[in-house]
């Protein structure tokens, strides 16, 4: 399930718990509206920083009206190593999130998820 996360003076808002797929090319709107409607998901394109394409997809989060306004932070973050890499961060009240990146600075399929500490290691470690 997808999450919002507030960084203290950050003024973006950004979305965890994202599902991602790889894109040769960008999708049109049209198309991704349809993708994400056929699952009742909200939808995001993102370039990483080595050229490739992803679409990430999140149920609507709770409380908010435009996705729009929201950052994928695993997307954002996916260039900040090189790749393949993998991290496990507290979020508090026993929540964690792992984020998974492969090559092209890109978030694999189940690597944006929101879990407790037993839940995300397992992930990790698969």
């Amino acid at each position: 399930m997808a999450e919002i996360l507030e960084l203290p003076g950050v003024k973006a808002r950004y979305v965890l718990g994202m599902s991602w797929r790889h894109e040769d090319a960008p999708p049109k709107a049209k198309a991704m509206r349809a993708m994400g409607a056929e699952r009742g998901y909200w939808g995001v394109v993102y370039t990483t920083s080595a050229d490739a394409v992803q679409a990430g997809f999140c149920e609507p989060v709770k409380g908010i009206a435009v996705a729009a306004k929201l950052r994928p932070l695993a997307a954002v973050v996916g260039g900040a190593h090189p790749p393949p890499w993998n991290g496990l961060y507290d979020l508090g009240s026993g929540r964690y999130w792992f984020v998974a990146v492969r090559d092209g600075q890109q978030v694999i399929p189940d690597g944006d998820q929101v879990g407790t500490l037993d839940e995300m290691e397992a992930l990790r470690n698969a």
